[in-house]
């Protein structure tokens, strides 16, 4: 699977468990605005209203500190621990997509009425791309957390976040400045994946190495030991493996128990998310490696210090703690952070098409993912790899960067 997951990724193991969740009315929205003694200051001020919608409930609502409510709700309480905008504490309007798409649209109206300056359009392709028809010619900014999501010139619609083949680039090159020549491929049949499988063979003269073998299966299989010992048999010296969701934990065990246990395993970026490794920590393989965020391998001072202190903030609430940390912040903080930039340097007031212009010509913006450059034409912003690569501890999950930012030299040796 792609970058598609994005957040969504953590919705499968939602879908996998038995969750009762008492599924809200369409109509229902939650506030928060949350201030702390650094941003009690704040509360003297009028609030400034954000809104964002995901599923809260239904099929891809995923309970906890990473379900997509309390994260959003995280964003605005660490702005307004600093602060809020200008002393304006952010109130976060949370909608329910209750896992549907009709719903999704029927909450665009009422995030147009209430006044919200931005609105942030998570996690699914489906639920997003309703709500989009609307915002995209109407506003308020929109921020999806789907970079395969359309942003056409001069709508409302932007994408804050990494490109959906960064993961993939950041692989190929890694495996060149590893110097390993031989590698070999287990891909799922999930659509997409095809993407996957081309890009990694094509690139495979570019960064020196051969595909031994690529091998496919289901998601649902229970073993993967005939693919596992198709790949023994080629004797590769890193193992990629590229698809998102807890059925990774098949694949380690099929390789614990083969000829290849010790062999290097690369997974996919939407693989460094927390709520999916603590699902295979006892059996991640000795030497796993991911594709990580801007934030994961930047050298000290790159990442500016109110975004540094939000991004500490968020980490914190999601549980996190020393070296732990994935790539879930990189979806969804700095698109929070551009909307916050943007009404530090327009005023709470601005008006819709005044945010519009003021984000689709702001360059240079240093954001946890790296630098941005938006235009009339690119409302993505980043360009050039920014991912890096780190290496992930059995057990422990702790992250340790091995590959910087662009991925041009090692960092580690491990």
């Amino acid at each position: 699977m792609e970058r598609k997951y994005r957040l969504g990724a953590i919705a499968v193991l939602a879908v996998s468990a038995t969750v009762a969740a008492t599924a809200c009315s369409s109509s229902s929205s939650s506030s928060s605005a949350s201030t702390s003694a650094a941003g009690s200051s704040a509360a003297a001020k009028s609030p400034v209203i954000f809104a964002a919608m995901g599923p809260n409930s239904g099929s891809e609502y995923n309970p906890g500190p990473q379900s997509t409510k309390n994260q959003y709700e995280a964003l605005a309480a660490a702005w307004n621990s600093v602060g809020g905008i200008d002393g304006h504490p952010i109130q976060l309007n949370f909608y329910d997509t209750e896992s549907s798409a009709a719903v999704a649209v029927q909450i665009v109206p009422k995030v147009e009425a209430s006044g919200a300056k931005v609105f942030f359009s998570c996690c699914f392709a489906a639920e997003s791309e309703a709500a989009d028809a609307k915002t995209s010619t109407e506003g308020p900014i929109t921020f999806n957390a789907d970079p395969n999501i359309p942003m056409p010139s001069n709508s409302y619609l932007f994408d804050a976040t990494m490109p959906a083949t960064e993961g993939l680039l950041a692989t190929e090159k890694f495996i060149g400045l590893k110097g390993w020549k031989r590698v070999a491929l287990l891909t799922d049949t999930t659509p997409g994946e095809d993407t996957a499988r081309d890009s990694l063979t094509s690139a495979a003269a570019t960064d020196g190495y051969t595909v031994t073998t690529d091998q496919i299966f289901d998601v649902t299989a229970t073993s993967l030991a005939t693919q596992i010992a198709k790949i023994a048999a080629t004797k590769p010296q890193a193992v990629v493996l590229w698809s998102v969701g807890p059925q990774i934990a098949t694949a380690f065990s099929a390789l614990a128990a083969s000829s290849i246990a010790n062999v290097p395993v690369l997974l996919a970026d939407g693989d460094l998310n927390l709520a999916i490794l603590k699902k295979t920590a006892s059996t991640l393989p000795a030497n796993t490696y991911a594709p990580g965020a801007y934030y994961l391998v930047a050298q000290q001072g790159g990442v500016p210090a109110n975004e540094a202190a939000v991004l500490k903030y968020f980490l914190k609430a999601q549980g996190f703690t020393g070296s732990t940390n994935d790539n879930v912040a990189s979806y969804i903080v700095d698109s929070f952070n551009v909307a916050v930039y943007a009404l530090e340097h327009l005023g709470v007031n601005a008006t819709n098409q005044q945010i519009l212009n003021y984000v689709q010509t702001l360059s240079g913006f240093q954001g946890i993912n790296g630098v941005y450059h938006f235009s009339p034409g690119n409302h993505t912003g980043l360009s050039g790899l920014t991912e890096g690569i780190v290496k992930i501890a059995p057990n422990t999950l702790d992250l340790t960067p091995v590959a910087n930012a662009g991925v041009t030299e090692l960092l580690s040796t491990q």
